[in-house]
């Protein structure tokens, strides 16, 4: 069981170093594009689209959270 659990945290562990990496690359890439292409338009589909990025590394960092609360409440 040791061995289980040491494998999920190193999981856990490489997600949380990768998500804000993949994060900060796509975002310079798409604001790149947008830049690249000067519309407007581009560039608010583009903040929107980093915004929900975004959102989405927040609530993958808080997914750890939130299963520990519910595992220590059961």
């Amino acid at each position: 069981m040791k061995k289980m659990e040491k494998r999920i945290v190193s999981a856990i562990v490489m997600v949380l170093i990768f998500v804000p990496i993949l994060l900060i690359g796509l975002g310079v890439l798409d604001f790149a594009k947008a830049t690249f292409a000067k519309s407007e338009d581009d560039m608010k589909k583009i903040r929107e689209k980093f915004i929900k990025r975004i959102v989405a590394a927040v609530l993958v960092f808080l997914a750890p959270i939130f299963v520990n609360l519910l595992l220590e409440l059961a």
